[in-house]
């Protein structure tokens, strides 16, 4: 029997938790190619609150629970990250949004002391160190890139065409069509741009992710 894939989510909702559709994409990529899948994401309230309808920060007092709002996209069946034991699971998948950015680090507000968050870190490093394929939508891979700044060696992946957010990692980056996917073969780094392609359309970023998919399956 196959290992399930773990989803890491950073919520419910682009501007302030998890693209939803790159989200739910990646459970159907998955479904479709026979993959079981466990979705964690961090039982801890989010750093800010944004109103999807008007894009403006909601007041101080209103707060949203990662955990809690990332259970809305997988009907409930979501687990603590502290629950993630990476030799139970055959690869880790990433969706983007600005969750990722905003929970998982500190890159949406200070990109010259970009961190990614303890927690999340050791996630991806202990993919990395257990020999786990590593999926990365939108600006994932960016996060995954810094947690495994110095451990990677010759780490490639795509930001679709904003090679400025990773230029201080030194990296190697691929300029790539929304479509399209970067294969990093030597560290099982697998990533696709989807929304940070400016006006991608919602068929295209599913080829893409699709693509990752069976990126990923070629690799298991």
């Amino acid at each position: 029997m196959k290992l399930p894939v773990a989803v890491l989510i950073s919520g419910c909702g682009h501007m302030d938790g998890a693209e939803i559709n790159e989200a739910v994409l990646a459970l159907l990529a998955l479904s479709e190619h026979k993959l079981p899948y466990q979705a964690f994401s961090i039982d801890l309230d989010q750093p800010t609150v944004v109103s999807h309808i008007s894009g403006k920060y909601v007041e101080e007092s209103s707060s949203r629970n990662m955990m809690t709002e990332s259970a809305r996209i997988v009907r409930g069946n979501i687990l603590d990250i502290a629950d993630l034991n990476p030799k139970a699971y055959s690869a880790l998948v990433m969706p983007g949004g600005f969750g990722v950015a905003k929970n998982f680090s500190n890159l949406a507000t200070d990109r010259n002391t970009f961190q990614v968050y303890p927690e999340i870190a050791e996630i991806i490093v202990s993919f990395f160190n257990a020999k786990r394929p590593i999926c990365g939508i939108c600006i994932s891979p960016a996060i995954i890139a810094k947690a495994l700044q110095g451990r990677a060696g010759d780490l490639c992946v795509t930001l679709g065409s904003h090679s400025e957010l990773l230029d201080s990692l030194y990296i190697a980056q691929k300029v790539c069509k929304v479509d399209e996917i970067v294969i990093d073969m030597k560290n099982k780094v697998i990533s696709t741009p989807a929304f940070m392609i400016e006006d991608a359309e919602l068929a295209s970023i599913y080829r893409g992710i699709t693509r990752m998919i069976e990126a990923l399956v070629a690799m298991l």
